[in-house]
């Protein structure tokens, strides 16, 4: 174990052992040390250190390997790695996103990026922070909203090495997530049926299709977008500062398209989403039509109703209530 009396630097933030987290894999099961020996030499070399102790984070999704590294040297850095192909390409973005990102975004600086077989693996600063409470806090709340500002005006546009990263449209449209509304006011099937649906909503699915064929243009700009600011890939650290973590969803479109994206997770635990739109004042250049402020949520509450295996909770639907009033 790391028998350090004082931090090292090294341009690292030091995170304490207990508390360091990060964006993992909840369902992650692997060591560091069942990682194929020659990736962790290769690790323990660019780091400069070896590694001496690995600790699982609380919560994470999906991949082989994720945690924290303790260094002989006290450091501590975030790593995960896989093997799946499809992880792998995810990795392989958001690699490329956090090289890019400036420094006045918030987020954990990339410390090393590793290719080999089919492996890719990568380290990031370890974060002294929890993932925001739910249901949402004011404090937290506050801090997260700061920094949705923060990408907002630091991010649009996009930065130079990310001009040929995909679009939301090209990310999206071929999943037909946002086609919900249409399929339904066309008598299509998707995993919800038109007479599953609250009468309020089922009398206004041609409303809310016609809303929904809009969102591509809508949607389309130059700012990078995380476009998966869910509460567990942000976090809070004792500076109620919050940190984005995981940009494996990254992609180009409008700036305001990461707040509007989260707001249902807000409304569901009861906050006013149109006041929060009001009183953040770049969520003011939000895109309207037909005296609707918050359209935009139509293709987003759209899918959710489609995969939800239970009826929304009552706050995500006072959301849908508001838009198509």
């Amino acid at each position: 174990m790391c028998t350090c009396q004082d931090p090292c630097s090294a341009g690292m933030r030091r995170a304490k052992s207990s508390d360091a987290q990060t964006p993992g894999l909840a369902h992650s099961s692997g060591d560091w040390f069942e990682l194929p020996q020659t990736i962790r030499r290769h690790v323990e070399h660019a780091l400069g250190s070896p590694v001496v102790a690995f600790r699982r984070p609380g919560s994470v999704y999906g991949s082989e390997f994720a945690g924290v590294l303790e260094l002989a040297d006290c450091r501590m850095v975030f790593a995960k790695a896989s093997a799946s192909q499809t992880l792998v390409a995810d990795y392989q973005v958001e690699a490329a996103v956090a090289a890019a990102l400036p420094r006045s975004v918030s987020s954990p600086r990339l410390r090393l990026s590793v290719s080999q077989g089919p492996w890719q693996l990568l380290c990031f600063d370890a974060i002294d922070g929890y993932h925001p409470n739910r249901p949402w806090t004011r404090e937290d709340l506050t801090s997260v909203l700061a920094s949705f500002g923060e990408r907002a005006q630091h991010l649009d546009p996009v930065p130079t090495r990310l001009t040929d990263l995909r679009t939301i449209a090209q990310l999206i449209a071929p999943t037909n997530k946002f086609t919900v509304w249409r399929d339904l006011a066309k008598g299509e099937q998707r995993r919800v049926r038109l007479a599953d649906l609250p009468i309020w909503v089922a009398d206004r699915v041609e409303q809310l299709a016609a809303l929904e064929s809009e969102w591509e243009s809508a949607a389309s700009g130059r700012a990078l977008l995380h476009f998966d600011p869910r509460s567990d890939n942000q976090l809070i650290d004792e500076d109620k500062r919050a940190w984005m973590i995981d940009w494996s969803r990254a992609c180009l479109g409008g700036a305001w398209v990461d707040l509007v994206t989260f707001l249902p997770d807000v409304a569901a635990d009861g906050h006013p989403v149109q006041q929060i739109l009001w009183i953040i004042r770049w969520a003011r250049t939000l895109p309207r039509t037909r005296s609707t402020p918050i359209w935009p949520l139509s293709p987003d509450t759209g899918w959710m109703w489609s995969v939800s295996p239970t009826p929304l909770h009552r706050g995500s639907t006072r959301v849908a209530q508001r838009q198509v009033r």
